[in-house]
């Protein structure tokens, strides 16, 4: 341990490959996992904002479908969130674990958060009313938000080894009083907008049931709707994400914008990728009609994220470097390979992203609309339920 803070040793542990090769694998399926939570959560919070209001048939068919769709993303979240954890375990143990015991009740209650919200969602699902569902929905967001401040606050810890004798005393119960606190956590929430707004509008797309209305209505309706919640978005995270850089250590944050590295080019790749999908964004709300607009707008964000995930790797280590943190870098690992593992590690997800790109596949090919469906009149947003001239 150091002499001012008890960071655990590590030295007579030892990392099963290069070091470099698990940051690469935790980065690859943490960008998976986030993907998921992204759409899990943004359309949450769509759902929260859309269920009580008045709209039109395509509006509730819409948010019908995204919500049957949504237990089936918390599971494979779960599911994705396993290998960056593990990874994470890995290469940062002594700070994470350590991290995990401060705040333990909370860590564990973040179980009982999700089992909480996995059966509301799938009431809020089944039932009918929009009030019910309004109130189930609340329930889900509520506990998936509790998990989401849980983690953001662990992250935070893990970094800052200067706040473990504070909480170990007592003195605090979760809440990190560091700047960065909230700016992060915002900023998290605000990247969910992005996610989900393109979710949206691929299951409005494909997972529509045949014959209710024609295919331009429900093509339209969805691209428009899932580009407009994502441009939301993208503007939510261009204020988060400065709000966040600023409030970051005055080097830490020279370090990052000076262009000091290839991850902090990656970083400003990833600002010129939002920007780009702004544009793209509102011309596939212009033009809702041309598919390459909405191909675009989601290819940018995946490459967007690339680039922010390997800023938050800088951020990492230099926040650990730090004599504070007991001037800690990965590449001091012992190395002692374990071929065997890591292969059958590899193959394993290999297989299981090949089976879920064709389970993805299949399910959207599935829910194509028909090609004799037929214009269903819509009842516009502006006029009287009476009024059935107004169609999108």
């Amino acid at each position: 341990m150091t002499a001012t803070v008890p960071i655990p040793a590590y030295e007579h542990l030892f990392l099963p490959a290069p070091a470099w090769l698990l940051v690469a694998l935790s980065t690859f399926t943490f960008w998976l996992h986030l993907l998921l939570v992204g759409t899990v959560v943004g359309s949450l919070i769509y759902l929260f904002l859309t269920t009580l209001v008045r709209r039109n048939e395509l509006d509730r068919r819409l948010n019908g479908r995204l919500l049957k769709v949504l237990p089936v993303c918390v599971s494979l979240t779960i599911t994705f969130g396993v290998a960056p954890l593990l990874f994470t375990q890995a290469l940062y143990g002594h700070y994470f674990y350590s991290a995990n015991i401060l705040i333990g009740n909370f860590w564990l209650g973040s179980l009982g958060f999700l089992l909480v919200g996995f059966i509301s969602l799938y009431l809020a699902a089944r039932f009918s009313c929009n009030i019910c569902k309004f109130g189930f929905i609340a329930v889900v967001l509520g506990c998936f938000g509790a998990v989401l401040y849980i983690f953001t606050h662990n992250a935070i810890l893990s970094l800052h080894p200067e706040y473990w004798l504070e909480f170990h005393r007592g003195a605090r119960l979760l809440h990190v009083r560091d700047a960065t606190a909230l700016p992060r956590l915002a900023h998290n929430v605000g990247a969910t907008f992005v996610i989900s707004g393109l979710a949206l509008a691929w299951i409005g797309r494909y997972r529509w049931p045949t014959g209710e209305f024609s295919p331009q209505q429900r093509i339209e309706h969805a691209t428009r709707t899932g580009l407009s919640w994502t441009l939301l978005g993208l503007m939510l995270q261009i204020a988060f994400g400065l709000w966040f850089v600023l409030s970051l250590p005055g080097e830490i944050r020279k370090s990052l914008i000076n262009f000091s590295g290839v991850t902090s080019i990656a970083w400003y790749a990833g600002l010129l990728f939002v920007v780009l999908n702004i544009f793209t964004s509102m011309k596939g709300i212009i033009n809702p009609g041309a598919k390459k607009w909405l191909i675009f707008s989601t290819i940018l964000p995946l490459l967007g994220l690339v680039g922010m995930l390997l800023a938050r790797q800088y951020l990492r280590s230099a926040y650990l470097v730090r004599p504070a943190a007991g001037g800690f870098d990965v590449n001091k690992w012992t190395v002692e390979s374990q071929t065997q593992p890591m292969l059958i590690f590899a193959l394993a997800l290999t297989a299981a992203l090949l089976v879920i790109i064709i389970m993805l596949v299949g399910v959207l090919l599935s829910g194509r609309t028909s090609k004799n469906a037929v214009a269903v009149p819509i009842e516009p947003r502006s006029q009287p339920p009476q009024t059935t001239n107004g169609g999108i």
